[in-house]
């Protein structure tokens, strides 16, 4: 049976804390919304800018998902680098 699901992470990298981390999440989230096929939101959790991927489709496929990914990955290459 399907179900929806929120899921939520965040960029951490080391050395990177307070404010300058919710800062680096909120570019992180520009980065991931900039290609446009996908679209993320954020919330706040504890005072910690988190990211969030909400299915709200059963009808959601496999290679929607692995696009939403892959934008996810090239984002945090971009701003680890």
């Amino acid at each position: 049976e399907p179900s929806l699901s929120i899921v939520t992470f965040r960029l951490q990298p080391p050395g990177v804390d307070g404010t300058e981390l919710n800062e680096l999440n909120q570019r992180f989230l520009k980065q991931i919304n900039a290609s446009r096929d996908v679209y993320l939101t954020a919330t706040e959790l504890d005072g910690r800018l988190t990211i969030r991927i909400c299915v709200l489709c059963f009808r959601t496929h496999l290679e929607r998902l692995q696009l939403c990914l892959e934008r996810i990955r090239d984002a945090a290459a971009a701003l680890t680098q």
